[in-house]
């Protein structure tokens, strides 16, 4: 009804603004769904981002964190008797040399890899020591002490008091590794 007071002219005006009004209208719309389309496309970019970040970060912390126990690592292995003659071969020359500084007498009696089913090997050492009883004793203490994974299965002490000597016939159980 109010298009009917209008001029033909004017009602051409009219017409043709509300046609502009709607497209302009249709294209702020359109722009803003494709806005809002992208937006949600960043922010799952972001979260992508942000993960990868987060795994670099996680594969530096451990990067650094192996490179820098590398040295605690060979250290370990160095202290590891392994399952071979070579091991078994340092492992002993290390005992007698040190019953010797020690003033021990060292003689090894029985020596064993025993594997035992689902259990860890180790190395079953049997063997005498025979000094005067301080020098026995520290020698035990050294067992007790030793930088490998060893402890003392059997221990037989005997004092010779004529002599001035103690005898001690020793089990030693020490871990082994492939």
């Amino acid at each position: 009804m109010f298009f009917l007071f209008l001029k033909t002219s004017s009602f051409r005006s009219l017409v043709i603004a509300l046609v502009v009004f709607a497209v302009l209208l249709g294209a702020v719309i359109v722009g803003h769904l494709n806005i809002k389309k992208r937006g949600n496309e960043l922010i799952e970019n972001q979260k992508l981002v942000q993960q990868q970040q987060n795994l670099v970060s996680e594969y530096n912390r451990l990067r650094t964190s192996l490179d820098s126990s590398s040295e605690q690592r060979e250290a370990i292995k160095a202290l590891t008797l392994h399952n071979d003659e070579h091991s078994v071969v340092e492992f002993l020359s290390y005992l007698e040399g040190v019953a010797g500084q020690i003033g021990v007498s060292f003689d090894t009696k029985t020596l064993e890899i025993v594997e035992p089913k689902g259990e860890t090997a180790y190395l079953d050492l049997r063997l005498s020591l025979s000094g005067s009883e301080s020098q026995v004793l520290d020698m035990l203490r050294l067992f007790e002490v030793l930088p490998y994974h060893a402890q003392i299965d059997t221990l037989a002490l005997r004092r010779d008091r004529g002599e001035h000597t103690t005898t001690a016939e020793v089990g030693l159980h020490v871990t082994v590794t492939e």
